[in-house]
């Protein structure tokens, strides 16, 4: 199912709407962010898990303010 929520940038404290595609048991949850790394290019690779079942989810922010996720 499609989920959307919230993502909020360490860094510059900018807000972001994003969407994923998981599993139906983490309908209706918000993700727990658990890990945030550098990436290249100067990206921010942010790591949401979902707690009802363990899914993770990337939610890549550029230094250009574009999110890309990986479900």
């Amino acid at each position: 199912v499609m989920v959307a929520w919230c993502v909020k940038d360490p860094v510059t404290c900018c807000t972001y709407n994003v969407s994923a595609c998981v599993p139906a048991c983490c309908a209706g949850t918000l993700p727990i962010l658990v890990d945030c790394q550098r990436g290249i290019f100067g990206r921010k690779i942010l790591t949401y898990q979902f707690p009802c079942c363990g899914h993770c989810v990337d939610v890549v922010v550029t230094k250009f303010g574009r999110t890309i996720v990986r479900d």
